[in-house]
């Protein structure tokens, strides 16, 4: 997977925007933007969706309260929001339960537990801090932390209009 994804100190919301445009049209993976006082970061991933025809958007880090907000922004953007949590069980679970798996959630985690963790709870890992010397490390924990008996892969759910 490729992407970019902004961190808390870049503020101009249409540098943001701009960059995702391009990111998308090179064909690039996903777009992330971190929470910051500047911003609310589901309305910067709505407005780049409503510009952009592919690319996945996501936060970095994704408190439980933004569920309602987030499956919204799940049903406009097509199916296309992965939202990021951070190094929090509770978040995780919170976020699991109130969205039903209608948003995938990706857990930040860079310790060997966190990433064992996301193996079993969440729908992906977001390496993040991680050594790209370390991939495969950080896969191999992932795998040990897998639940013991997965469904096959589904589609991601698109919601319908209310």
């Amino acid at each position: 997977m490729t992407g970019i994804a902004f961190t808390p100190f870049e503020t101009r919301v249409g540098t943001i925007v701009r960059l995702a445009r391009q990111a998308d049209a090179l064909g690039l993976d996903r777009v992330q933007v971190a929470e910051t006082p500047t911003y609310n970061a589901l309305l910067v991933l709505a407005e780049i969706a409503a510009w952009t025809a592919s690319i996945e958007v996501g936060t970095l880090t994704a408190q439980a309260g933004v569920a309602p907000a987030a499956t919204a922004l799940q049903r406009a953007s097509r199916g296309r929001l992965v939202l990021g949590v951070g190094p929090s069980i509770g978040t995780l679970s919170t976020l699991r339960a109130r969205l039903d798996g209608h948003v995938p959630l990706a857990l930040a985690a860079h310790a060997p537990e966190a990433i064992r963790i996301a193996g079993g709870l969440a729908d992906e890992w977001a390496p993040t801090p991680w050594p790209r010397s370390r991939l495969a490390e950080g896969r191999a924990l992932l795998r040990g932390g897998r639940r013991p008996v997965a469904p096959p892969a589904a589609p991601r759910p698109i919601l319908p209009p209310p």
